[in-house]
Parts: C-alpha cells; sequence; structure tokens
C-alpha cells in the first residue's frame, strides 16, 4: 500500500500542477487578481462549494493548494468539492494525495467511500468506510456519524440489512437527530417489511436536524408513504409522494410508486398521468409500463393498453413481485377488449406458462375460453382454480370471481341449477361484487322467481348506484310483478346512465305501453330500433301497436 503511494504521489504531483496551471489561466482571464492568502482561497473553496459553484470552487481550491501542496486540509475540501459535484474519478485521486500525506485521515477515507459508493462499486466502498472507521483519526470538521450512515447505505444494498440497522444507530448515537441518518434507517426498515418502525423513523427524520443532502429529503418522504400505503393510511401516502416527486420530479421510482398506490385505490385517471410522466422520464421502465397497461386497460383504452404491455416486455425486466407475468395477463386482457380472442388465449397461456400460481391470469384465460365458446375447457379452468386454491385474504377476491364468472357460462349453457350455485357460492365469498348480484337477478329472473330477481338487483344497486345492468334488470323483475310505475324509474335511470342503451328505451317503451301511454310508447320504441334495427321487443310492440291503430 506505501509503495503504491508513493508511486500515486509522482502521478498526482503533475496532476495537480496541470490543473492548478488551467486554474491560473482562468482567472487571469478572469481579470481577477491572485492572492497569495492561503486562508482566503481555502475559505472561498468552501463557501463556493456550499453555494453550489463548481468551477468557481474548484479553481479556489486549486490556488490555495498551489500555495500549500502538502496541506492534507485543504487537499480533503478539494476532494469534498469534488465530491459534492458528483465527480467522483476526481474525488479518489484527490483522497489519494490526502492519505500520500497523512495515511491516517479518516475524514479522506470516509470521502473515498462516498465516491466509491457513487461509482457503485460496492466493496471498495465498505473497505474504505470501514478504515475510516477502524483507523478513527483526524476527521476534520466531520465526525464518524457520516462514515456510520455511508456504511449503512452500503450494507443495505448488500442485503445486509441487520447490520446496515447497527450502522444507522452507531452513526445515531454520535448525532441522534440526524435527518438523512433517520431516512435511510427508514428506507432499510420499510424494505425489511418493519412498516411501522420504519414510519417512525422517517416521522423522526422529517422533524429531525434537517441537514438534508439532495436526494435524501426526498428518499424519507418517499418511504414515509410506502410505509402508510402498508399501513393503509392511503391519503397519507399520497400527500407523501407528492412531496417527494416535488424535491426530486425528475426521479422515475417515485412516479411509479405513486401511481400504484393511485392504481391500487382505482384512482385509474390520477394513476395514468403518473405512469405517463414515470415513461416519458424511463422509457424503458418495465414496471411503469405495465401499470400504465393495467390502468389503459381499465379505461378500455385497448389499443393503447397493447402497445404499453408490448413495450414492458421488451423493457427493462425490473418488475413488480408477480415478474412478466403480469404483462402477458395484461396484454391477454387488452386483446380480449378488442375481440382478438385467439391472440388472447396465446398470451393469457404465456402468462400461466411464466407463472402457474397466478390465479388472475387463470381466472382471465378461462373467461377468454367462454368467449371463444369452449366451455368444457373453460370450466375445467375454473374447476381448477376453485376446487384446489386455498381461501386466504389475498386470493379470495379472485376465487370469488370465478365462481361468478362460472355461473354465467353455466347459464349460457343452459344449466340454471349449477348457474345459481355458482352465484350463490361467489356472493358467499365476496358479498361486495355488484355485477355478481346483478348475474344472479338475471339468473332468478329467467328462472321466473321475481322478487329474488328484485331483491338481488337492489342489492347491485346498493353497491353501485350506476349499474346499468342492475337497474334494467330491477325494471324487468317489476314488469313481470306487475309493479310499472316502479318499472318505468327503473328504465329511466338506466337511460340516465347510458342514453344510447337500445334495450332499455325498448323496456320503457313496453311499461309505457302497459300503462297504456301509447304516444310515448311508440316514441320510446322507435328509439330502441333506430339505435338497434334488430331489437326484437320494441320491433315487436311496435307491430302490435300499429296494427290496432290501424284496426281502430
Amino acid at each position: 500500500m506505501k509503495n503504491n503511494r508513493k508511486f500515486l504521489a509522482l502521478s498526482l504531483t503533475l496532476w495537480a500542477s496541470q490543473n492548478l496551471v488551467m486554474g491560473n489561466a482562468a482567472l487571469a482571464e478572469s481579470g481577477i487578481e491572485t492572492l497569495e492568502d492561503f486562508d482566503y482561497w481555502q475559505n472561498l473553496c468552501e463557501l463556493q462549494t456550499q453555494s453550489e459553484n463548481a468551477e468557481e470552487a474548484l479553481l479556489a481550491c486549486e490556488q490555495a493548494i498551489a500555495l500549500r501542496p502538502n496541506d492534507e486540509t485543504i487537499w480533503a475540501k478539494y476532494s469534498y468539492t469534488h465530491l459534492t459535484f458528483e465527480q467522483y474519478p476526481e474525488t479518489l485521486a484527490a483522497v489519494d494525495r490526502v492519505l500520500n500525506i497523512n495515511d491516517q485521515n479518516s475524514q479522506a477515507m470516509t470521502y473515498q467511500c462516498l465516491a466509491y459508493l457513487g461509482l457503485n462499486q460496492t466493496e471498495a466502498a465498505l473497505d474504505a468506510c470501514n478504515a475510516a472507521i477502524e483507523t478513527n483519526s483526524y476527521w476534520g470538521n466531520r465526525t464518524p456519524a457520516l462514515a456510520w450512515r455511508t456504511r449503512g447505505q452500503i450494507l443495505h444494498q448488500m442485503d445486509q440489512t441487520d447490520q446496515a440497522l447497527i450502522a444507522y444507530d452507531r452513526a445515531l448515537t454520535l448525532e441522534p437527530n440526524d435527518s438523512p441518518t433517520l431516512a435511510y434507517r427508514c428506507q432499510t426498515l420499510v424494505d425489511t417489511g418493519e412498516y411501522q418502525h420504519g414510519l417512525s423513523a422517517c416521522d423522526a427524520a422529517l422533524n429531525g436536524n434537517g441537514q438534508w443532502s439532495a436526494d435524501t429529503h426526498a428518499i424519507a418522504f418517499a418511504y414515509q408513504g410506502k410505509a402508510a400505503n402498508q399501513l393503509g393510511d392511503f391519503a397519507t401516502a399520497i400527500a407523501a409522494y407528492d412531496s417527494a416527486i416535488s424535491l426530486q420530479p425528475e426521479e422515475p421510482e417515485y412516479w411509479i410508486q405513486q401511481a400504484k398506490l393511485l392504481e391500487d385505490t382505482q384512482s385509474f385517471a390520477a394513476a395514468a398521468l403518473s405512469y405517463a410522466r414515470a415513461v416519458e422520464l424511463a422509457p424503458d421502465a418495465s414496471r411503469a409500463l405495465v401499470g400504465q397497461c393495467s390502468v389503459l386497460n381499465q379505461q378500455a383504452q385497448y389499443e393503447l393498453a397493447k402497445a404499453a404491455c408490448e413495450q414492458a416486455i421488451a423493457g427493462n425486466g425490473e418488475w413488480w413481485a408477480i415478474g412478466p407475468a403480469q404483462a402477458w395477463r395484461g396484454l391477454a386482457q387488452a386483446l380480449t377488449g378488442l375481440g382478438d380472442y385467439e391472440s388472447a388465449i396465446a398470451a393469457a397461456d404465456r402468462a400461466v406458462g411464466i407463472q402457474p400460481e397466478y390465479l388472475a391470469a387463470q381466472s382471465d384465460r378461462m373467461v377468454i375460453l367462454w368467449y371463444l365458446n369452449d366451455y368444457d375447457n373453460a370450466i375445467k379452468v375454473a374447476n381448477g382454480i376453485t376446487s384446489t386454491t386455498p381461501v386466504t385474504e389475498e386470493n379470495v377476491s379472485i376465487i370469488a370471481k370465478t365462481w361468478g364468472n362460472l355461473g354465467r357460462i353455466y347459464s349460457a349453457q343452459g344449466n340454471t341449477s349449477a348457474a345459481g350455485n355458482a352465484y350463490n357460492r361467489s356472493i358467499t365469498l365476496d358479498s361486495s361484487n355488484s355485477e355478481v348480484y346483478a348475474n344472479l337477478s338475471a339468473h332468478y329472473w329467467r328462472t321466473q322467481n321475481y322478487s329474488e330477481a328484485q331483491n338481488a338487483a337492489y342489492q347491485a344497486i346498493h353497491l353501485n348506484s350506476r349499474s346499468e345492468q342492475a337497474w334494467q334488470n330491477l325494471g324487468a323483475a317489476q314488469v313481470a310483478l306487475e309493479q310499472y310505475p316502479e318499472a318505468q324509474q327503473s328504465y329511466n335511470k338506466v337511460l340516465e346512465i347510458n342514453e344510447q342503451n337500445a334495450s332499455a328505451w325498448a323496456g320503457l317503451g313496453n311499461v309505457q305501453h302497459l300503462l297504456a301511454d301509447i304516444d310515448n310508447a311508440k316514441t320510446s320504441l322507435q328509439t330502441a330500433i333506430q339505435l338497434n334495427p334488430d331489437q326484437a321487443l320494441a320491433l315487436r310492440l311496435l307491430k302490435e301497436i300499429e296494427a290496432l291503430e290501424e284496426a281502430l
């Protein structure tokens, strides 16, 4: 090591003299008089560094070095100035000059550690931080806290989380309210699933000494958001991500995390905006692209969703826990929405092939087989999900949805008994799905159990007051129960939601006919036919009304 440093000393002397000549020339060109005042240049170097004036800071440091080329303090400041402006190779060169003068300088070793970390050379960084801590001699205007904190960061990156937390605790014994250390401690705790402790650490960081580095303030908010999200405090999480983004708006990871939270809380329009920004910043980010695909599918923008999932598959390969199977599932959903069922089943097969335990992809595959009229295989897939999958909090909604879709398949086959059983099994597992209640209402109507059809429709509407299907089924049940004024209100409600619903116009025309409101009945039936020339009920009733009028 000593021999290496002697060799470096010769190289660095030449390097420094070249830099200083350039620095003097630049100063001369600027018209600034060269002062032979070491303290002046040293202080100017420090002040310009604090003011983030890189060129002026480096020139001032070089002037001080020219006056005292063997002063380890100014070389240490010079290395710190390079470090501040992320000039890591230059930092390492300046540190070697310090250590050639004094190989016990722990402050310089710490800067060396940080520079190696900036270059992603974690092993070399850890060695340098360990050397600084073990040497524990001459820290300048620093304390060992910086070395301990940086050691914690490195150990966290190396997945040695227990040791990382010990390092942060050692740093905090030296500087108990240090905001950056507390932020990194929060990050490590959250990444290991200690959400409550992590949240407390992030809160402490945000209320600490406020001595933030460029990115640690944003880290404190981002991990506060991540912890709050996991603990179910979505409002705090969203606000925290907003704060992280305001501090580092060019950091795609914060946009991705915020978008995922918004997607999970079904704020799809807001999620779409955040994913779009993340993709702008990181066009090959697979997690951003697959999230964008998912949200676009929710918004029925299937062409755009298809493109996003295809880009995700070709992206950087950094995925959420489910892996690339999520992108193939999203592609299958987009292709299904576009009516390309053959391509959709191929994509769904790929998703299940990659991740056989991916229940959501299996459930989607069942639906696509149903759309392909392959009822036997659809039922086989559904039975595989419902009979072999243990019901847990994580998968209960998918199992319930599978039972609900199985009910629709049985209904399409005319197997009313099996359909009713499947719908009820779905509701037993998850009583919050409006669509299943609406389908159950239709099932009861087809089996002429009109009171139960009405009750199921009411339950669907209670869960989703904007459900067209539920209001329409309620109207049909009320007609069967001869509750004509109530049925008219139900059909009008459907048309408030969607005035292009030809079946609802036909149902309204039927009720108006039954209430002897012939003129309005004809208008409603004609509207239904304009929207759908093949609307059977409207064609039949209008023909009957016109025949009756001719007979009179």
